[in-house]
């Protein structure tokens, strides 16, 4: 491995004693070390299966192994594994032979937070408040945060401390644990000896840990325990790749690693060795500080504004390779369904590192597939208990109960018939009545009409209204134009029912991953799409999360080692959509350009992206600079203007 042979990678390559911290910036070989070292320990004596690399997630852990035994075909491969599996064997472990019975185990609690705060507060979430506050929790576990500094912390209008002691309780009436509970549980284990490695048959010699900036200080505390006995751990981090996880212990753990570990040696690559030169550069221009790369590929940067999302699919389809390992990088597991969609129906062979059943099952995609088969079937019960609450009837949970129990001894009754047989008032009964016609048209309304009549005529656009919650335009769009392609509804849920069942292949050079999936992942080529305001970023200047949008945004360029293009596109169905402002910034060296070429210096200011004031028209943005014109959007519209009457009239001024 050539990129190894320099100073500082060389003496992190032969470091086999004692901590070691190797810090480097995306790019700078960190992952690639952490393979050669688990092999020259091989190459020198030491047991495969005593050396453990812990990876970020499945998908490094995948990759990882296959670029292990692609490098070195000879060797057998370390032990190579995520903390998260690593603890579940312990507790299982530790359980079956103390015959225990074991709880079962959730990746996250999202469902169980939801109906909690829904029932103690009356608070509907929205999936992205609930991400968030799902992150406070995990949050305060990973701080290790006794009850005493929890109580009077408020999220919205919920009280954390309730929160968790609401869901400790349903945890345990229920016998259901997550991940972090797993692992506080094998730090118990391990700090109290009550289990050990050891025991669970696992006997290590060398920890190894990549992406280590995200440990938390439970992570820490646990780690410790696990080096306790081992020759050597090697932790690898990225201080720019920080803003992943809100429960990081960084820096704060790392500043007290001289205290935690004896004589540990601190090395720091000063070189991307990884992404080429101009992707770096378009790095640099985002996040506003010089990044240096050793890599002088002859890479390819491109930019591709579209009209429509459809086009993207057709743009996509039509350039990306079936032979070069490409990636298609979504933030939105919307994105993914339409692609798979085209994928399957053009047999192109695919991997998938998603979940197809879960962006089906969550909370939007949900709701409005249930209201759909509601509508078109009113004999289905399960897809009324579903989203009675959604469709604003103004039914009580005790009087849904009441239709069940209708429909179980009169099943020739829909759900609507049933309704109207509850016990309630007369004007509930006259409501219900008011909206019964029309929702009765909508199973005779195609695939299109039906989602436009749920979305904007239904009780649910109400039901959205009264609790503050905003309509997923991401997952709608893409329902609309799947709509199109299946234009009779039972056909497309019928090809939704199908997608959840898809087996990609996993051996494809072309992969589609969401934009968690691909941390700690590197590929040939990558084609980062939705890049739009509302997706990258996800929230405007103004908002604290910004600055993290933006270092994520770079992050996910710099997974590119050969092409990189950024997409975007103008409208998705009847949705319009704004090019994203990263988009702008990048763009902005080329615009500049154009602009001192057609009007010379006194233009050299104005970019793409700037805000001015117009003598006529008002405050405005650039929107576009090329061919002696200037395309500005103000309050009511955008307009095209000459720019060098602009300028020799003075008529317009940058603004801050």
């Amino acid at each position: 491995m050539k990129t190894l042979f320099n100073d500082e990678l060389q003496q992190a390559l032969v470091h086999d004693r004692g901590a070691c911290v190797f810090e480097g910036s995306t790019g700078s070989g960190k992952s690639t070390l952490i393979r050669e070292r688990a092999a020259r320990l091989i190459e020198s004596g030491v047991i495969p299966q005593s050396i453990l690399i812990l990876c970020a997630n499945e998908y490094c852990v995948k990759e990882t192994q296959r670029l292990f035994n692609y490098e070195h075909p000879e060797l057998k491969a370390p032990l190579i594994t995520t903390l998260d599996r690593l603890c579940a064997k312990l507790v299982l472990g530790y359980e079956k032979q103390n015959g225990i019975k074991s709880a079962r185990i959730y990746k996250r609690m999202d469902r169980f937070v939801k109906k909690i705060c829904k029932d103690a507060f009356g608070v509907h979430l929205s999936s992205e408040r609930l991400a968030k506050l799902i992150d406070k929790l995990i949050e305060c576990d990973a701080m290790m945060l006794p009850e005493s500094e929890i109580n009077g912390k408020m999220f919205d209008q919920i009280d954390l401390a309730y929160l968790v002691k609401a869901l400790k309780k349903l945890k345990k009436n229920n016998e259901i644990r997550d991940l972090m509970d797993v692992r506080s549980l094998s730090l118990q284990l391990l700090t109290s000896k009550a289990y050990s490695l050891e025991a669970c048959d696992l006997r290590l010699t060398h920890l190894m840990l990549d992406d280590a900036e995200n440990l938390s200080f439970l992570d820490h505390f646990l780690i410790k325990q696990l080096a306790a006995d081992l020759q050597s751990i090697f932790f690898a981090i990225n201080r720019d790749n920080t803003f992943r996880f809100a429960q990081g212990a960084f820096p704060q753990a790392y500043d007290a690693f001289n205290t935690t570990y004896d004589n540990p040696l601190w090395i720091k690559a000063a070189v991307d060795y990884h992404t080429p030169a101009t992707i770096t550069e378009c790095m640099s221009r985002l996040v506003k500080k010089p990044l240096n790369s050793g890599n002088e590929a002859a890479d390819v940067v491109a930019f591709k504004a579209l009209r429509d999302k459809e086009l993207m699919m057709d743009y996509l389809l039509k350039n990306i390779s079936a032979e070069k390992e490409t990636a298609l990088i979504y933030r939105h597991s919307s994105t993914a369904l339409l692609l798979i969609d085209r994928l399957l129906e053009m047999a192109v062979p695919f991997q998938l590192h998603d979940s197809m059943a879960l962006m089906l099952e969550n909370d939007t995609a949900h709701e409005l597939l249930s209201i759909m088969r509601l509508f078109m079937n009113a004999h289905d019960l399960d897809a009324f208990m579903d989203v009675y609450e959604q469709l604003d009837f103004g039914l009580t949970a005790n009087q849904a109960k009441q239709v069940r129990e209708i429909m179980l001894v009169n099943p020739q009754l829909d759900v609507y018939q049933a309704m109207l047989e509850c016990n309630m008032r007369n004007a509930q009964k006259q409501k219900i009545i008011s909206s019964l016609e029309a929702i009765r048209m909508a199973k005779d309304m195609n695939a299109y009409r039906l989602l436009e009549f749920i979305h904007e005529e239904s009780g649910y656009a109400a039901y959205l209204k009264r609790n503050g919650l905003a309509a997923d335009i991401h997952f709608y769009s893409t329902m609309l134009l799947l709509a199109k392609r299946y234009p009779k509804a039972d056909m497309l849920l019928a090809r939704l029912d199908e997608l959840k069942k898809i087996h990609p292949n996993a051996s494809a050079p072309l992969i589609l991953t969401s934009v968690e999936n691909a941390f700690g992942q590197s590929f040939d080529d990558v084609y980062l799409l939705d890049c739009i305001n509302t997706s990258f970023p996800l929230v405007g200047k103004a908002h604290p999360d910004y600055p993290q949008e933006i270092s994520l945004f770079a992050y996910l360029m710099s997974r590119a080692g050969n092409h990189l293009e950024l997409i975007a596109y103008k409208a998705a169905a009847q949705v319009k959509v704004r090019m994203s402002d990263f988009m702008y910034t990048l763009c902005s060296k080329e615009a500049e350009s154009e602009v001192a070429e057609e009007t010379n210096k006194p233009a050299a200011r104005l970019r793409r992206g700037a805000k001015i004031q117009h003598k006529l028209f008002g405050k405005g943005i650039i929107s576009n600079l090329s061919e002696g014109k200037i395309t500005v959007r103000f309050e009511m519209e955008s307009k095209t203007l000459s720019l060098s009457h602009c300028i020799e009239n003075n008529m317009i001024e940058l603004i801050n």
